[in-house]
């Protein structure tokens, strides 16, 4: 087989954040662009089938993420994370937010003669109250928001939003076969869920039970913790699903900020291996003349010069930057970004659900999971000029 042109489409104004085919089948895809418009696409007949503008909707505001994942059930559904502010939004509403509580303190001031009581219902005092203190009906959703759309009725406003994260989500990926979702956040923190389909008001635990029970009883009782224990975060998260004849559930691996991979079984969420990638790695490699790297020591310092730049520019932050005083989540992400800003690492497991497919410094390395062990390494020669990132 080989790859064909097929068709180019001009879809959205800015960035492009997000792009997705639908699981399990691939039948359907969707993207997710800066300017708040999510279009979905018949892969068969190469043609757009809808289009929402999130602008539009009623109910809450919300600024999409760059993790997504496309679901087939009955219906079409979209998962989408929720994105932190830019440093121009956040100085913003740091403004707006200043200026509200002036207001309001100039009004409390003038009716300090008045009688004391409860704000009414429906007053101008009572609403700049609930903006400021993020209770309003007509407010931005927290940024670690997880938001799901329905693909077919193509509604601006979510089924659901979902609140299992307290800050920014950097990492997000849908188990097809059980249902089951793995999220992690700017915190370290990681969570398997199952997808509350149902538009009930209701909480995350009365989801509908068309979806398999989750692999553990307690989350204490895992090793969902690892991450925040190294104080590091996910910045992409793989799937690899098992067949009932082999038993289990697969694994999940989880590309850590830290440069190390942790490979999870699914079977009580347990951390089984480790993988190393950080470039004190090749260093060792390199200078106990190991040929395990295959390049020269001219070469790998290139390519050490092009890993530290891509750290720099945030290519390996999950699309967040934290500031360590103040503790604010702020997008890497903004309207004329380019390039590196809004790329991120990605990586994969094969069909057979054996062998982890891993971008590095020496080219696409292929990982069986089960030996834990380098079987091949994709693009040696390719690696010499670019590096992979997908």
């Amino acid at each position: 087989r080989c790859l064909e042109f097929v068709k180019s489409y001009s879809s959205h104004v800015g960035p492009l954040l997000a792009l997705c085919t639908s699981q399990p089948n691939g039948d359907s895809a969707a993207s997710i662009g800066y300017d708040g418009v999510i279009k979905f696409y018949d892969v068969a007949t190469f043609d757009v089938s809808g289009m929402i503008r999130t602008n539009n909707a009623k109910s809450k505001k919300f600024r999409l993420g760059r993790h997504a994942a496309l679901i087939e059930r009955e219906d079409l559904y979209l998962l989408v994370s929720t994105r932190a502010p830019t440093r121009e939004e956040w100085t913003m509403e740091v403004k707006e937010k200043e200026r509200l509580e002036q207001l309001m303190k100039q009004q409390q001031e003038d009716d300090s003669d008045e009688e004391d009581g409860p704000l009414p219902e429906g007053s101008e005092t009572k609403k700049k109250a609930d903006i400021i203190n993020g209770r309003s009906d007509g407010g931005m959703v927290p940024p670690g928001s997880i938001l799901l759309f329905s693909g077919t009725n193509l509604s601006p406003d979510p089924v659901r939003i979902i609140t299992y994260h307290a800050t920014p989500v950097t990492a997000l990926a849908y188990h097809s076969t059980k249902q089951w979702v793995v999220s992690g956040d700017a915190s370290g923190v990681l969570e398997v869920w199952n997808i509350p389909f149902s538009s009930s008001s209701a909480g995350e635990d009365s989801a509908s039970t068309h979806h398999g029970p989750l692999p553990f009883e307690s989350k204490l009782d895992t090793d969902l913790y690892a991450l925040i224990k190294k104080k590091t975060y996910a910045i992409d998260i793989a799937i690899s699903e098992t067949s009932k004849e082999r038993g289990g559930c697969g694994h999940f691996a989880v590309y850590s900020s830290d440069r190390k991979i942790r490979l999870f079984s699914f079977q009580h969420c347990k951390l089984v291996c480790i993988y190393d990638e950080r470039s004190k790695v090749y260093d060792k490699l390199l200078s106990s003349k190991s040929s395990a790297t295959g390049i020269d020591a001219i070469e790998y310092g290139k390519r050490a010069a092009l890993e530290r730049e891509m750290e720099d520019a945030y290519l390996l932050s999950g699309g967040v930057s934290t500031n360590p005083v103040t503790k604010q989540s702020l997008s890497t992400v903004t309207p004329t970004s380019e390039g590196s800003n809004h790329q991120h690492l990605h990586m994969t497991f094969d069909n057979t659900g054996k062998y982890l497919l891993l971008p590095t410094i020496v080219g696409v390395k292929v990982i069986n999971i089960q030996t834990h062990r380098v079987v091949a390494t994709v693009g040696k020669g390719d690696a010499l000029s670019l590096r992979f990132l997908h």
